[in-house]
Order: C-alpha cells, then structure tokens, then sequence
C-alpha cells in the first residue's frame, strides 16, 4: 500500500495539467510557453471547434526556435516532445481560415528521472497546489465539452428548421408560378377564341 501512495505521490508531482480554451479569430496567430528542464518530457493535446474544425495548424517549437512537432487541418491532436536543452518551449496555434474557431489545449511535463527522487515538504505543498488547478482544469474541460455539444444541437436543429423552411418555400414558390402560368394560359386562351372564333352572318 505505501509502495502504491508513493507512486501517486510521484506522479503527482511530476504531472501538471492546464486546459485552456481560445477564440481564434480569422488568421489568428496564439502562441503558450513552458519552461522545461533538459531531461524533462512534454505532452499535450488539442481538440477544435467552430464551422470549419479542420483550418487549425500547432507547432511546437524549442528554446533554440527549432521546429519540434507539427500538425496541420486535424480537428485534434496530441504530441510528446523530449526536452533536450533546459529553457521555454512554445506551441503555437494558427487559424488558417476566416472563419470564427474555438481551440481547447492542454499541456503537461513529466519531470526526468533526476528530479523524482528528490521529495519534500515544499513538492509535497506544490503538489496540492497542482491538483487543486487540475481538478479546476478538468471542471473546466468539462463544461466547455457540454458547451460544445449542445452548441451542436442547436446548429443541427437551426439547420434542420432551415431546411424545413427552404423546401416548403420552394414548394409554394413553384405551386405560385404554375398557379400564375396556368392563369396567364386562361386569359390569353379566352383573348384568343374571342378575337378569331366570329361567326359571319
């Protein structure tokens, strides 16, 4: 049981986890830092949403401003970057559409094997510093998931009305212009018969 609580306390210090959620605008370029030891390991996910959940870049760059990982036109993602030099990692999101998107991401670092072993009371404090932001990130996830479920339903709901709407107002525009061409074909039929059909006396 111990060998088990000391494993979760390891992990528990080690692991820390934010999600945030972006409004990106037409072309909009939003960049997020970490500060990584050399040693440590890097992970992180994304998901999109919006009208076009597919027009979103991510890049993951290093402190030196290499190019680490890349992800292109993919509604989601994930990567694990291995921290080769200690310093700010960024990953930057792009909005390659005009259209208005929404980017839920999260990242987290795993410290390296050099930093596990050295627990104390200050890790220990930090550690319930880090699960009390995880459990808000997590409420945070959450509510932004059922935010985007439900902005789901009501877009297919307002599609199916409006698709309701086009096919009956199509219908009575077409039953109008019969109605208007059948009339028109009366009238001038009547114009006709009377102006040709006279009976000589």
């Amino acid at each position: 049981m111990k060998y088990v609580l000391s494993v979760l306390v390891l992990l528990a210090l080690s692991w820390n986890a934010l999600a945030v959620t972006k409004e990106m605008r037409r072309y909009e370029l939003f960049c997020t830092y970490k500060t990584l030891d050399e040693g440590d390991t890097l992970f992180g996910s994304y998901i999109v949403s919006g009208f076009n959940e597919k027009g979103m870049a991510m890049q993951v760059f290093s402190p030196a401003n290499n190019l680490l990982h890349v992800i292109e036109r993919e509604r989601e993602g994930q990567f694990e970057v291995n921290a080769t030099e200690s310093g700010e990692y960024r990953a930057c999101f792009r909005n390659l559409e005009s259209d208005l998107a929404y980017v839920t991401f999260e990242w987290h670092s795993l410290l390296g094997d050099n930093k596990a072993s050295k627990i104390g009371a200050k890790e220990i404090n930090y550690m319930g510093m880090n699960l009390e932001k995880t459990v808000k990130a997590v409420k945070e996830v959450r509510r932004n998931l059922n935010y985007q479920r439900i902005r789901e339903n009501v877009h297919t709901e307002n599609l199916e009305t409006l698709h309701y709407r086009i096919s009956w107002t199509s219908l009575f525009k077409m039953l109008s212009i019969a109605g208007f061409g059948a009339a028109q074909y009366m009238i001038f039929s009547g114009l006709f018969d009377k102006k040709y059909n006279r009976v000589s006396v």
